[in-house]
């Protein structure tokens, strides 16, 4: 499965890869402009969301993602969301309560703890962070492990706080130290 950002939140929020869900990338080639368009539309997942089954079941679901198109892909059947890119956000209750994102997934890890310490009705909680740190520092660095160890900490608050809660918390993707890369434009081009 290639590892970009709808492509993965799709996939684990339906719990079926792209050949079932239909979200195959971030992007599509329109057949009938010729041109890259991004998938932003909720309509072609082609199965039920976490978010369609909660509802269907009486559960209330909230979505935090730090990027707006994953809120236009999966917030339709999200009782509530929130993005910092969405227009709006910081006027919202999370906004006025927690305050302007200094850090982002900070940002969105205490608006759900908000959230969840003020909304106990909520039932399913999805946390979509961005994954900056690990591409900024490599995972044996001091910043990296600041951030995973406060990850881990926002994480047990929110399991505190809610214990019965489903918590699902993802990032864009994994990122591990390469040791060499490739250019496959380059190697390509010198075949």
């Amino acid at each position: 499965m290639p590892a970009v950002t709808n492509v993965n939140n799709i996939a684990i929020a339906t719990g079926e890869l792209p050949i079932k869900n239909g979200i195959i990338g971030n992007v599509f080639l329109n057949p009938k402009t010729g041109k890259e368009e991004y998938i932003e539309d909720p309509a072609l997942i082609t199965c039920p969301s976490v978010f369609d089954r909660a509802r269907q079941r009486g559960i209330k679901s909230a979505l935090f993602s730090v990027k707006k198109k994953t809120v236009d892909l999966l917030g339709r059947s999200a009782d509530a969301s929130l993005c910092p890119e969405c227009e709006g956000a910081a006027q919202t209750v999370w906004g006025q309560q927690v305050g302007p994102p200094p850090e982002v997934n900070y940002w969105l890890l205490e608006s759900a703890l908000y959230t969840l310490k003020h909304s106990p009705e909520y039932g399913l909680v999805y946390i979509h962070t961005t994954d900056y740190p690990m591409h900024t520092w490599a995972p044996e660095e001091a910043n990296s492990k600041d951030f995973l160890h406060r990850l881990d900490a926002y994480i047990g608050q929110l399991r505190a706080t809610a214990p019965d809660a489903a918590i699902l918390i993802t990032a864009d993707h994994g990122l591990n130290h390469k040791e060499l890369a490739w250019d496959l434009e380059k190697a390509c081009a010198q075949r």
